[in-house]
């Protein structure tokens, strides 16, 4: 289950998630809190969840990780002058301790294709440069496909390959088996 899944206003990070006061980084991070009831570790470590946590659960995950973190601050944090900087190395631990080899390649990818997207967005079209905008856009294709197959493999991984948005089944024509 996803940790955002158990999110909610009033509970704290460290005590719907317990197991993350003895891992490495979050464990230091849990410690040096001197806020009242953890408070303050607990805001960030929802922060960081709902940033990096992949899962369908997260309703965050679909958005760019610019629109991610803004949303977060302003509705979460209610703070748009939150340091992410601060908090990096939580991140990407969290990323290693939460995520699949599979999924690492996932998000590495997803990282990726937002870099090229933003290039081709932004690349003007020349006599000099059209040729090489063309094959980018032309292999396209085969990034989504890899990107597609990655998903498949997590489903599979997590038995939740029939799985649908809004947790509903697919039926047998949807899975195209009829």
């Amino acid at each position: 289950m996803s940790v955002v899944a158990s999110f909610d206003m009033g509970v704290n990070f460290w005590q719907a998630n317990p197991q993350f006061k003895v891992l490495g980084k979050f464990a230091t991070f849990y410690k040096n809190d001197k806020s009242a009831a953890k408070s303050y570790s607990s805001k960030v470590m929802w922060a960081v969840a709902f940033f990096a946590d992949t899962d369908p659960d997260n309703r965050l995950s679909n958005f760019s990780e610019k629109d991610r973190k803004s949303l977060i601050e302003e509705d979460y944090i209610q703070d748009t002058e939150f340091n992410w900087n601060k908090y990096e190395d939580l991140i990407k631990f969290y990323e290693e301790t939460q995520y699949t080899h599979t999924e690492r390649s996932l998000v590495s990818l997803k990282r990726k294709l937002a870099e090229r997207e933003e290039f081709i967005n932004t690349t003007k079209y020349s006599i000099d440069n059209a040729k090489d905008l063309d094959t980018i856009v032309a292999n396209t294709e085969k990034l989504f496909n890899l990107y597609s197959k990655l998903e498949q493999q997590i489903k599979k991984d997590k038995g939740r390959e029939g799985d649908t948005r809004g947790g509903a089944k697919e039926s047998i024509s949807d899975k195209r088996l009829i």
